[in-house]
């Protein structure tokens, strides 16, 4: 499948909520500690992923380089959830 209008405006989404999230973050750390914090933890759930409903290998790709080239310094960490058995064995193969 094709990047599609609908796969773009997500990743524009996507990139928008991120801002949110750090501005809110430096705004909310600097009243309680005085410091601006700018790091912030991902959490994806699979719960009902298929590779019917999976968006197309390109928006993946194009997210990952979103996050890997403009936030590198803020993500902390990635967690996965319920992650399928075909990412797992895919996992292993990569790793």
């Amino acid at each position: 499948r094709n990047t599609t209008k609908h796969d773009l405006n997500n990743l524009k989404s996507l990139t928008w909520n991120i801002e949110k999230v750090l501005a809110c973050t430096r705004r909310k750390s600097l009243e309680i500690t005085g410091k601006s914090l700018e790091k912030y933890c991902i959490v994806i759930d699979f719960t009902n992923f298929t590779l019917m409903n999976s968006p197309p290998l390109s928006v993946s790709k194009k997210t990952l380089t979103i996050l890997q080239n403009r936030y590198p310094e803020c993500i902390h960490c990635i967690f996965l959830l319920n992650v399928p058995m075909s990412f797992r064995v895919l996992w292993n193969m990569v790793k």
